[in-house]
């Protein structure tokens, strides 16, 4: 027998703490009008080159970590690595399978290294990757976990979001691995979650949610200032920059590396990612668009264009830097991220004067 819960290809695939959770919520049209009212502000750390750090961009919805409790679609179920040491692996096999009989995903911290489908897999077991994977069913007839994750397929040479099946002895063994890294202190417990769709409270308070398109106004304005009103009580926000002036963090980082490329840790230098972020939130953008278009009888039909001409543009950037890392290229990005700040800022000025005038 064959166990599946509903599972889709999430709008967002920057970090797992957004395609694995909408991945789940995305399946239910009730989550629609919560998705497009949110995802309008990005962010990024900017003092990573005097701390030493990695340069962080990412969605912006007030600094709460997305992995626990924050989408008021799903119910959360929090473990750690204490709780799984005390149950035998055989008994934690049935304890997944158990969770996800009763609708709930378990989102297990783990060694993907051990994981086939991984971009990090080493057969030899020489290597670790400590990571997230997000677990939707399970096979009984071949002893398989239904996973989804970033990996590699024949061809590829970037990860990207699919559907794995990973025999239940190497989910076993990506456990154990794990459990020793954390008690020889190599790294510490990320923790490991189970959520489960709220379906039948959709349509009940608190957790329905009528499409707000205030929210979505405040944080458009905070975008095109580079600026943020949702200050967090449990997140400092001085050493961080919103909006289009992540723009200006991303063009010192490439100019950086033009002066210097030794100033980066290496595993950090040109990292696509910074540009995906970029590229696909102005993907999301569209997509608002296209929904509030629909929902309101205004058209955007100019914005879109032009929001798909950042996103082309931003996209160039991306294939350049997944072709060649050389040097010679910073400069010019770092010119280009100049220009496309402009046209950026434009259309969302041009998108924020539009639902400003709905009623």
């Amino acid at each position: 027998m064959k166990i599946s819960l509903p599972i889709c290809t999430p709008s967002i695939l920057s970090f797992p703490r957004w395609s694995y959770l909408l991945g789940i919520t995305e399946c239910y049209k009730e989550t629609e009008d919560w998705f497009f009212s949110n995802f309008a502000q990005i962010a990024c750390n900017n003092d990573y080159y005097e701390r030493g750090i990695e340069l962080f961009i990412d969605y912006w919805r007030g600094g709460q970590e997305e992995l626990l409790c924050n989408n008021p679609f799903l119910y959360y179920r929090i473990v750690g690595y204490d709780i799984f040491d005390c149950i035998p692996l055989s008994v934690l096999e049935e304890m997944l399978v158990s969770q996800i009989k009763k609708g709930f995903y378990p989102i297990i911290f783990l060694d993907e290294a051990k994981l086939p489908f991984s971009p990090y897999y080493s057969k030899n077991g020489d290597s670790k990757f400590p990571h997230h994977c997000l677990i939707y069913g399970y096979d009984e007839n071949s002893n398989e976990f239904l996973t989804a994750g970033f990996g590699l397929e024949d061809g590829d040479i970037y990860q990207k979001f699919s559907f794995y099946k990973v025999d239940s002895s190497l989910i076993q063994a990506a456990i154990s691995s794990m459990s020793e890294m954390i008690k020889s202190g190599q790294i510490h417990d990320q923790n490991s979650l189970f959520v489960k769709a709220r379906i039948y409270d959709f349509a009940d308070y608190p957790y329905g949610y009528p499409f707000n398109l205030d929210l979505l106004k405040s944080d458009l304005l905070d975008y095109i200032n580079g600026l943020n009103s949702r200050e967090s009580n449990n997140f400092y926000t001085k050493r961080v920059s919103f909006g289009v002036a992540v723009y200006d963090v991303l063009i010192e980082y490439f100019l950086l590396l033009d002066k210097d490329i030794k100033s980066i840790p290496e595993r950090q230098r040109a990292d696509i990612r910074h540009i995906h972020v970029l590229e696909e939130h102005k993907r999301i953008l569209v997509k608002k668009m296209m929904y509030i278009a629909e929902k309101y009888s205004v058209n955007f039909d100019d914005e879109i264009a032009q929001c798909k001409n950042v996103s082309s543009a931003l996209m160039k950037i991306k294939i350049i830097l997944l072709n060649t890392n050389k040097p010679a290229n910073f400069a010019r990005i770092a010119a280009n991220l100049a220009k496309i700040k402009v046209f950026d800022k434009e259309v969302a000025t041009s998108f924020l004067n539009k639902i400003s005038l709905i009623d």
